[in-house]
């Protein structure tokens, strides 16, 4: 499948809403829009899942492992991580902690109540990769079934126990979990992916430009008035998501899409990123403590985007050579996704 860099491009800008969003988190400033980027990579998720797997399906096991393979070792590293800070910056990584149950539930991506409550593991970013796992089990069992029926299950699924949820505000966090309307953002990309495949030949680049851009503004939208749209948001969000990716990877199949370096190398670290943000915000508070706070907020972020190219290439591909399945399995295991924000945030990497 050749590269999508419309789809690097959008990770990368979300990335960075995100990083800005806990950037400014102490600060008189807020850039509450930052934390959207949670919704635009969930629906990427079920974009690329969809797209990577539709000519040669997998089997549900090889599926299942090279998801591990993909997600598992580098959030169990910076989990580690945030397990390990409790001894060296106590309270810095926020919800971390050595308590048994909590680690054990962190690493095998189990919703739980965290230790100054919510619903957070001990990386307290790590809640988004429950909903993905989530996500992947649920595509790994409509893997069992005939073609035809895999979307119209998956989907049946999840909007009857997004509806159940709202209906019934089922208690505990597996349920409340399981059950949000953010799962909506997945099938939205799932749905996204087929319709492009079907229909998206011989599209003028003028109409995906608008597709994209009215996408766009519906995501925006949706997203800066959530509260004030209640359940309206629930829909608008996905949808706009979904219309904006199908604008950009049309306007990239029309040929029609600019090429840069850059924004592709940062939207394939953005797992990296997402994952060890916090790092890099530690980074500059404690070579540089006392500095403006927008001087500070800077750091931040040029840190926290460092850090996370440093860390995608120095441990996240190292790790991903070293449990590549056997030759001619490595297609899925080149398309990460995730997600990730301190109360809200996903990355892929699709070559």
């Amino acid at each position: 499948m050749e590269p999508l860099w419309s789809l690097h491009y959008l990770r990368a800008v979300a990335a960075l809403g995100v990083v800005l969003f806990h950037s400014l988190a102490d600060t008189p400033w807020h850039f509450e829009l930052g934390a959207a980027g949670i919704h635009l990579f969930f629906t990427i998720s079920g974009f690329v899942i969809w797209t990577s797997t539709c000519r040669s399906p997998p089997s549900p096991k090889r599926f299942a492992m090279a998801r591990v393979r993909r997600i598992v070792p580098l959030y169990w590293v910076a989990t580690l991580i945030a397990i390990l800070s409790t001894f060296v910056m106590p309270g810095y990584f926020w919800q971390a902690t050595t308590r048994p149950v909590n680690v054990l539930t962190s690493l095998l991506f189990v919703p739980h109540e965290a230790v100054s409550g919510g619903v957070f593991p001990v990386l307290y970013q790590g809640w988004t990769l429950q909903y993905e796992m989530y996500f992947y089990a649920l595509f790994c069992i409509c893997l069992l079934l005939p073609v035809k029926l895999r979307t119209s299950a998956l989907c049946g699924w999840v909007v009857s126990a997004v509806a159940i949820g709202a209906v019934l505000d089922p208690p505990g966090a597996v349920l409340q979990t399981y059950t949000n309307p953010v799962c909506l953002e997945f099938v939205a990309g799932v749905v996204a992916a087929q319709l492009l495949s079907r229909h998206g030949a011989g599209t003028s680049p003028a109409s995906w430009r608008a597709l994209a851009f009215l996408g766009a503004v519906t995501f925006l939208s949706a997203s800066a008035w959530e509260s004030q749209l209640g359940w309206a948001a629930n829909l608008l969000i996905p949808l706009g998501a979904a219309a904006t990716i199908v604008g950009m990877a049309g306007l990239e199949r029309s040929g029609a899409m600019f090429r840069s370096t850059w924004l592709r190398r940062a939207g394939e670290a953005s797992y990296s990123t997402y994952l060890f943000q916090t790092l890099g915000f530690a980074l500059v508070s404690a070579v540089l403590p006392h500095v403006p706070a927008v001087i500070r907020v800077i750091l931040f972020v040029v840190s926290a985007q460092a850090c996370g190219m440093a860390i995608a290439h120095y441990v996240e591909m190292p790790l991903l050579r070293l449990f590549r399945a056997r030759p001619g399995q490595v297609g899925l295991e080149a398309q990460p996704v995730t997600a990730t924000l301190p109360a809200q945030d996903n990355s892929i990497i699709l070559r």
